[in-house]
């Protein structure tokens, strides 16, 4: 048979005590991290005005233009064949150079 069991008592006094620390210990760390958030917040607000008056006084800069986005853009198929070419003739004169070397 299952007997109902009682609720116990309300202890308000630990469960004040234990918020009232709680509080406290939350506004130490809003007090600790002012104190160290607000030179950090000072020397951002120094950087970004320094960086603003860089880019002022540089004068407007000029946009991409077409051209040189061409040269962004991927080489031209006969560009790489004449860059492998290049390496297979620079891997043949080491292969030579080695040769050369390894019968002396």
């Amino acid at each position: 048979m299952d007997v109902p069991q009682q609720p116990e008592p309300a202890r308000r006094g630990p469960r004040i005590l234990r918020a009232a620390v709680v509080g406290a210990g939350v506004g130490v760390a809003l007090v600790l991290a002012s104190t160290v958030l607000k030179p950090l917040f000072i020397l951002g607000a120094l950087g970004a005005a320094a960086y603003l008056g860089y880019r002022a006084s540089r004068g407007p800069t000029k946009a991409l233009s077409a051209s040189s986005s061409k040269a962004l853009a991927a080489p031209e198929p006969d560009d790489f064949e004449r860059k492998m070419a290049e390496l297979d003739a620079l891997s043949r004169r080491l292969d030579r150079e080695i040769d050369e070397l390894s019968r002396s």
